[in-house]
């Protein structure tokens, strides 16, 4: 009986550290990180695969399995790079990763943008900023977030272009509910900017056990599509 434990064990161990391998040598190569695997579920394999050793080292003290590489400095790299895309594809993700302290606690008005990406001809990019706001209970910050188009590359000519956006907050947890907004919009030069002034409150982000900050960070994305 142990030994097939311990052979589920060892099987388990070796399939998870595969994958966070994998996951890892994209990473150091710099593949595209539409390649990976999502971060909260690569946070979740890393945590089964470090649980599973540490159980293998109490039921099977004489054993040894290979210890699990700490993948956590690669997830953080992960966390803030921007997503590839292709420019001419009909779907567009950018990514951007802010302090939450900088925004909770730092000047009103506060701003950070994600890297500018080129898709359509168009340049796009996620602004986000803190804003107060008054209400019944008094006034509460709030994390605004926008998708900006920037106009044509070559700042030649008239453009416009419809799409529809899905803004949202990535979970880092296991239990982390995805938050998202959609909207579709119109962007021109006289209309470049869309988005939510209250997006959400940031004394929700602050919440213990809400699942969408890790280190101290929150991962912004924009989905768009024609």
């Amino acid at each position: 009986m142990d030994g097939l434990l311990l052979s589920v064990y060892k099987n388990k161990h070796e399939t998870l550290t595969k994958e966070l391998e994998l996951a890892k040598h994209h990473m150091e190569n710099k593949q595209p990180v539409n390649f990976l695997m999502d971060v909260a579920v690569l946070q979740q394999k890393l945590t089964d695969l470090q649980k599973s050793q540490e159980t293998c080292d109490v039921l099977f003290p004489h054993t040894s399995l290979s210890k699990c590489v700490d993948f956590r400095p690669a997830l953080q790299t992960l966390q803030g790079m921007e997503l590839s895309h292709d420019s001419s594809s009909a779907e567009l993700t950018i990514r951007a990763s802010i302090s939450l302290v900088d925004f909770s606690t730092g000047p009103v008005g506060k701003r950070r943008y994600s890297s500018a990406v080129v898709w359509q001809a168009l340049e796009w990019r996620l602004l986000i900023e803190n804003k107060l706001s008054a209400g019944d209970g008094g006034q509460r910050r709030f994390l605004s977030v926008f998708l900006q188009c920037l106009g044509r590359t070559d700042g030649q000519g008239a453009w416009s272009l419809t799409v529809a956006t899905q803004l949202r907050i990535l979970p880092q947890e296991a239990r982390g509910q995805m938050f998202q907004k959609w909207l579709r919009h119109r962007y021109d030069a006289q209309h470049a900017n869309k988005g939510w002034s209250e997006f959400i409150a940031l004394q929700e982000l602050e919440k213990p056990g809400c699942g969408l900050v890790n280190d101290g960070r929150v991962i912004l994305e924009a989905f768009v599509k024609l």
